[in-house]
């Protein structure tokens, strides 16, 4: 049941990004769109379902143990997906994202590499961490400003565009420092200085050493 939580989430994108779509519509020889607001309404609806959802199938793959591999390896694709949507969608309207969609695509090929090194290493797949999920409420709530308030002010959309892109370069350094970590777990006489980052690394992910990384959790590497 979780892994099919997370694929109808999956299905269910390209619905959200029709709705928001539709939901403003640039007029022709201006910078201005207009705003419909029922569909508006929708599509914010279904962003906050299908983000809602991702905390469904992590609680339904820890209560019915059901937590796989295949589950850790879906669940942040969905995530990212869901994201990567709103923010393309927003772009017409708000140029300064081009930034953000950059960064994220740089964050997540650099983690997709990152992390199959671990897992070649570990033969595990780690879950997300605090900084992560930080990151991941940031963008939402920024995100959803953005679309919610179309003729936001610019310097306005300005800050909440830089807002996103340090969220993403803080969470991506966290995250390689992390990898760093569960490396030099699995490599003999690995130096004191390691051994400190790895245990700071446990106190941010709220798991002990040794746990597997926090094997409980759904991965959602944001």
């Amino acid at each position: 049941p979780a892994n099919i939580v997370t694929c109808v989430r999956i299905v269910f994108i390209p619905v959200f990004m029709i709705v928001s779509a539709l939901s403003h519509t640039s007029v022709a020889g201006t910078d201005w769109s207009t705003f419909d607001g029922p569909l508006a309404a929708a599509a914010f609806i279904l962003y906050v379902i299908l983000s809602c959802t991702d905390k469904v199938d992590g609680y339904l793959a820890r209560s019915r143990n059901e937590i796989t591999d295949f589950g850790k390896f879906l669940d942040p694709i969905a995530d990212k997906l869901t994201q990567v949507t709103l923010v393309v969608c927003l772009i017409s309207r708000h140029r300064q994202l081009c930034y953000v969609l950059a960064l994220q695509i740089v964050k997540e090929l650099t983690m997709a590499g990152a992390g199959l090194l671990v897992l070649k290493r570990t033969k595990q797949v780690y879950s997300a961490i605090l900084p992560g999920k930080i990151c991941t409420v940031c963008l939402d709530i920024s995100l959803l400003l953005l679309f919610l308030f179309p003729q936001m002010p610019e310097p306005a959309v300005w800050l909440l565009t830089l807002l996103c892109c340090c969220a993403i370069i803080v969470s991506l350094g966290l995250y390689l420092a992390y990898y760093h970590a569960l490396l030099g777990r699995h490599t003999a006489g690995q130096p004191a200085l390691q051994q400190r980052l790895a245990a700071l690394l446990d106190v941010l992910d709220g798991t002990e050493e040794g746990d597997g990384g926090g094997d409980g959790h759904r991965q959602e590497q944001a």
